[in-house]
């Protein structure tokens, strides 16, 4: 059963403070909902005591609170029954064709989500709970189909920043609901962000760089097809068969068999990353941009490369900027020179970001 207020108003509490040197409170505080839903306090002073020394209650405290309290009956009424998933569907039709059509799917998922958990109502006091409870709970992939190729056998937490951008997404939606009136105030505002871990990012050292761009580096791929196959020759001789040599080859380098077979077939030039290494070192540009830099964006005479918006990679910034031409760089790429296309080969630069950055994370940094 509900306790009742002193003031005799539902949803209002009154304390009394301050005594005076004959022991009677001199402040009546007065607690009350307004009509966005946030409890207000104000003060009141008591001017008139009983016999037995206790305070009376005054006037303008019991018309404050009894005023908002209709506020806040005022606000409740004008939010009427309003789902998450009506205004996710909204908040879709709003903002298609101004966002990629990734970020409308998530907003997909995010209410799909929390309909299959039962979380709709947005006026229920558990609501915000609810959500930050169901995000929780979420893991690597949930949103995949749940078939063999995509079900993952371990269930890894969301990291705090995925947390985050599935809350901004019920933030919009409430705040969407607000702006359409049939919600008096975002009960998600109070709701803290999850608070993320800042790693301070490995960087190469002035060697390792020096390394990357060194004739050492360029040569490590022909290096190591030639080391390989003197290994793999060297269990032929005794005895096994070329797959078998190749088997254990792989066994003793720790790495797959398919991976010593890819190596072999590798042709004997320079090391198929270090030309891009090369460009990561001299321009500073991101891994995307280095990998799609074109022959025909390099000015020569001017000294610069002209790094253009191109359909085939993700600018992040969204725009053009001019990199100088460094004279190392100039020595490097001179001899490759050609009229036009790309300066990374295509076999390269399908999938070469991500090798780009393992590659870095080897050598100590990130690329």
């Amino acid at each position: 059963m509900a306790r009742k207020s002193p003031l005799g108003i539902e949803g209002t509490s009154l304390t009394f403070r301050d005594p005076d040197i004959k022991g009677r409170m001199t402040v009546a505080m007065v607690r009350a909902k307004d009509e966005g839903g946030h409890w207000r306090t104000k003060r009141f002073p008591v001017e008139s005591w009983r016999r037995d020394g206790s305070a009376i209650i005054p006037d303008v405290a019991k018309s404050w609170a009894r005023e908002t309290r209709k506020d806040f009956i005022k606000g409740k009424a004008v939010a009427r029954a309003a789902t998450f998933q009506e205004f996710a569907a909204l908040l879709i039709e709003e903002k298609a064709g101004t966002v990629t059509e990734h970020r409308l799917q998530r907003i997909r998922l995010v209410a799909e989500g929390l309909l299959k958990a039962g979380i709709t109502d947005m006026q229920s006091d558990a609501f915000p709970i609810r959500v930050r409870k169901w995000i929780d709970s979420l893991y690597a992939g949930w949103s995949f189909p749940q078939d063999s190729f995509n079900r993952r056998k371990k269930k890894t937490p969301l990291s705090p920043a995925t947390k985050n951008k599935h809350l901004i997404i019920c933030r919009q939606v409430t705040s969407l609901a607000v702006r359409r009136r049939r919600l008096a105030y975002d009960p998600l505002a109070d709701l803290s962000m999850w608070k993320q871990e800042r790693k301070q990012k490995a960087i190469f050292s002035i060697d390792e760089l020096r390394y990357l761009v060194s004739n050492k580096a360029r040569y490590h791929a022909a290096k190591e097809k030639a080391r390989l196959e003197s290994v793999i020759t060297a269990h032929q001789n005794n005895g096994l068969t070329r797959t078998s040599a190749v088997k254990r080859t792989g066994a003793e380098e720790g790495k797959h068999w398919s991976t010593i077979y890819n190596i072999l077939k590798r042709e004997a030039n320079d090391d198929p990353w270090w030309l891009a290494c090369c460009l990561l070192v001299y321009t500073g540009c991101r891994v995307d941009e280095a990998m799609h830099l074109r022959w025909e964006w390099i000015d020569w005479k001017a000294g610069h490369i002209h790094l253009r918006l191109a359909d085939d990679y993700g600018n992040k910034s969204q725009s053009e900027r001019l990199i100088p031409l460094e004279p190392e760089l100039r020595e490097i790429l001179s001899p490759l020179a050609k009229p036009d296309g790309h300066i990374i080969p295509a076999h390269i630069r399908s999938g070469g970001s991500g090798e780009i950055r393992r590659v870095g994370k080897k050598g100590g940094g990130k690329a």
